[in-house]
């Protein structure tokens, strides 16, 4: 067992199934597992000279610590909880290219936003390393396919495996 900082989990074991069956009513889920999916949390600091001053604007970034794909986020709140190994995801993104991916898609977002030709000043002001929980279904429906479902937002797509 390992203690992880995860996500907290709103969408049930249950709830998932319900949620696939929604979609298709034919479709069989023959088993159902949670994962958890590591993410790093950063948190910026972007500042902006103005002719009044400075101005400056808190930005979060997730980036994705498997393959490194980043995106714009707000912090949900999050436990320590004790995880089974075999389902937590390895690591394999490394956290000095996540924090300059994070740094410049942060840049790139309040340029394009702000549509300011001044270059912000970005200073990374907190990371944290959390797991978003994920449930991983097999699923049948005349072949066997899987089904990644977000335990947060219950949002789903297929996956090969």
């Amino acid at each position: 067992m390992t203690v992880i900082n995860a996500m907290k989990l709103c969408i049930g074991k249950e709830e998932a199934k319900k949620i696939v069956k929604k979609v298709d009513s034919n479709v069989n889920v023959e088993e159902i597992k949670l994962i958890y999916y590591p993410y790093l949390l950063l948190e910026f600091d972007h500042i902006t000279k103005t002719f009044f001053g400075k101005k400056v604007i808190c930005a979060f970034c997730f980036i994705e610590m498997i393959n490194g794909v980043e995106g714009i986020g707000t912090p949900t709140p999050t436990e320590e909880i004790d995880v089974p190994k075999e389902k937590i995801l390895k690591i394999r993104f490394n956290r000095e290219d996540a924090i300059k991916k994070a740094r410049s898609y942060i840049l790139q977002a309040v340029m394009i936003k702000k549509r300011t030709l001044v270059m912000p000043e970005i200073i990374l002001k907190k990371e944290e390393l959390v797991y978003k929980p994920f449930w991983l279904l097999e699923c049948f429906k005349k072949t066997k396919f899987h089904l990644i479902l977000d335990g947060l937002s219950g949002g789903f797509q297929v996956v090969n495996l």
